[in-house]
This record gives C-alpha cells, structure tokens and sequence, in this order.
C-alpha cells in the first residue's frame, strides 16, 4: 500500500482535511484509488471525459449516479459538481480570478522579501560555510592534535570529532 492510501486510513479518524487533485482518476494506482474513494467525504469534480465521468458517477453513488455521469462530460467552464457524502450533490460556479493589482503585486513581493532571503543573501551564506568548512578541513589536516576528542575521547566510536 502507497504512503498516500497509509495516510488517508490512518488520519481519517483524526479528521484532517486533504486535498488532492488530479486530471484523470485513471493514472491513480489502484490501491490509491480506492483509499481515496474509501476515505475522503467530499469530491469537487470539474468537466471530464465520459470514461471518467462514469467511474466518478460510480463513486459520488447514490441516486445522481446517472445524472453525474451524464452532467460532467458537458459542465461549462467554471462549474463543477460537489459531493459531500450523505449529501446530495451539488452544482458549483466558480468565479474566475481577478486580475491583482499593481498595489497588490507589491506587497506580495515585500511579504516574500520580508519572510525569506534573497538569492544573493543565500550565494553569500553557502560560500561562507564552504570557506568555514575549508578552513576546518586544512586544521583537521595540519592540526588534528589540536582538536578536541584527538587523544582520547569520552565519546563512543564514531562521535568524536
């Protein structure tokens, strides 16, 4: 069994929230396949093939099997079926994203900046821990006596320096 279908069994329980997507249900191995049907509660489809709109009418089950089957293939762009199981299903529309501002590119980028480092400030950090780790290396090379741990060392085999 795949990590994802050991994780869906295992948190379950937990109710922890997953999402997943996919093009095609058809490329998911099949023990996969049937963790995600057999323990996910709610399905947002958007316009399938009919092969795949059969196999996912099958799964949303119930009595909208055949309307499900026959609804996806022709969802217009920007709808999608939603299934919460014990529920009927439920035809959705989702709203196209807007275009973001300049305004709120901005501060978009001064957040990235502001919690992460830039390329050169990271180039800058690498090449001084090679330089450090360089300089270690020649010290062990040149100096090992002058290490600690070189004479006896109080630490088990393969801790000491």
């Amino acid at each position: 069994m795949g990590a994802l279908a050991d994780f869906l069994r295992n948190f379950r329980k937990f109710h922890v929230e997953t999402w997943l997507a996919t093009q095609y249900s058809g490329d998911l191995p099949p023990g996969e396949k049937a963790a995600i049907f057999g323990n996910v509660t709610k399905y947002l489809a958007f316009a399938s093939s009919a092969a795949e709109a059969a196999s996912l009418a099958k799964e949303f089950g119930g009595t909208e099997a055949a309307l499900v089957a026959e609804m996806l293939p022709e969802l217009p762009v920007g709808q999608a079926l939603v299934k919460v199981r014990g529920q009927p299903v439920v035809r959705l529309r989702v709203l196209p994203a807007r275009k973001p501002t300049h305004r709120e590119i901005e501060a978009g980028r001064a957040l990235c900046l502001r919690l992460g480092a830039t390329r050169d400030e990271i180039d800058q950090q690498f090449a001084q821990r090679r330089r450090d780790l360089s300089s270690l290396e020649s010290r062990v090379r040149d100096e090992p006596d002058d290490l600690p741990g070189a004479e006896g060392s109080d630490l088990p085999e393969g801790y000491d320096y």
